[in-house]
């Protein structure tokens, strides 16, 4: 797993089998931080506050600053394996199968009844996707009706894309409604381009 900070440029790579986070600066690596969770499985990156969040499946999460440690946070609920966060609110999503867990800064603030991976936010209509759940901030608004499994929110149109995994499809979803699918065959994970609108 990876993420990048984009008023930073740094690029933070996590290593499941080293535990540790490796942070690349243009094409150099910066550094290697240590002594972050076990078993490493998602990372993602707050430019807003700076803030890294290391999670792994056993419910623990570090959180760094820049390159720095700050803090650990656990526990944070059975297996979440995938992060998120909304830059408008800064609240950082850690979803597994069962529920997800809310954190501002460095301090749970909702464990919401809502499975899924690879929250999204969507910076136009400001919902977060988890799963086949939309959330506003720490409310629960509605469920889709798909199967879902991972979001991604398409920055310039405002559409955002849930993998349908059950029925190999990708739901294009506007706000709270589904407005059409498109066939998938087994999809495991999408990405966006905000440049020629296209999706992967």
């Amino acid at each position: 797993a990876a993420a990048v900070n984009p008023r930073t440029g740094y690029v933070y790579i996590v290593n499941q089998v080293g535990n540790s986070l490796t942070v690349i600066s243009g094409t150099q690596v910066f550094t290697t931080v240590y002594g972050i969770v076990p078993s490493p499985q998602d990372v993602v990156v707050n430019p807003n506050t700076g803030y890294v969040y290391v999670i792994n499946q056993f419910g623990q999460m570090t959180v760094f600053s820049g390159t720095q440690y700050v803090t650990n946070i656990s526990p944070i609920g059975a297996q979440p394996d995938s992060l998120g966060v909304d830059l408008a609110t800064n609240y950082v999503y850690a979803a597994g199968n069962i529920h997800t867990v809310v954190i501002s800064g460095t301090d749970i603030v909702a464990t919401l009844p809502v499975g899924g991976h690879k929250p999204a936010a969507n910076p136009i209509n400001g919902y977060v996707y988890v799963g086949n759940t939309v959330l506003s901030g720490t409310t629960v608004i509605t469920t889709l009706l798909v199967s879902g499994y991972e979001a991604m929110a398409h920055p310039v149109s405002g559409y955002t894309y849930v993998l349908d995994r059950f029925s190999n499809a990708i739901a294009v979803v506007s706000g709270t409604d589904v407005i059409t699918t498109v066939t998938g065959n087994y999809p495991n994970t999408i990405g966006v381009s905000p440049i020629d609108n296209l999706v992967y």
